[in-house]
C-alpha cells in the first residue's frame, strides 16, 4: 500500500488519528510504503530530519525513486494535461509509486481523481 502525506497527517492529528490507525491496523499483513515525496512534503512540517524521523509511524517504509516510477510519472503527467485537468507535481509522483509497484493508493486528496478519470487503473483507498 502506499500511503501520502494527508494520511500520515492524520495519524498526528487527534481528531483523525483513530480512523488512520484503523486503516493501518486492517491493512496490516499489506506494506506500508511512504514514496520518498511523501516524505519530503512532511519534512516541511519539522525543524530536523531526526525529529520528522522520531514522529514518523515506525510501520512506514520510505521507497525512493526509480526508473519506473520516473517512467510513471511522465505518463501520468501527459495524461492528465492532455485531458486538461493536470495534478500537482507531487500528486503526479506520489500516484506513480502506486501505478509502478501496482498497489493502492491511500490518500484524502481528491486530486488522484483525476489520475482515474485518465484511464489508468489507480485503485484509492478513502479514509
Amino acid at each position: 500500500m502506499i500511503y501520502d502525506s494527508t494520511f500520515v497527517i492524520a495519524l498526528e492529528r487527534r481528531r483523525s488519528r483513530a480512523a488512520a490507525e484503523r486503516l493501518l491496523e486492517r491493512y496490516q499483513d499489506q506494506p506500508a510504503r511512504l514514496p520518498i515525496i511523501a516524505f519530503g512534503e512532511l519534512a516541511a512540517g519539522y525543524a530536523t530530519l531526526n525529529e520528522l524521523r522520531a514522529n514518523l509511524e515506525p510501520a512506514f517504509t520510505i521507497e525512493p525513486l526509480t526508473e519506473a516510477i520516473a517512467w510513471q510519472a511522465s505518463r501520468v503527467q501527459l495524461a492528465c494535461a492532455a485531458a486538461g485537468t493536470p495534478i500537482g507535481e507531487n500528486d503526479t509522483w506520489i500516484a506513480a509509486f502506486a501505478l509502478a509497484f501496482n498497489e493502492p493508493l491511500v490518500s484524502r486528496d481528491k486530486d488522484f481523481d483525476r489520475v482515474v478519470t485518465t484511464g489508468f487503473s489507480l485503485q484509492l483507498i478513502r479514509f
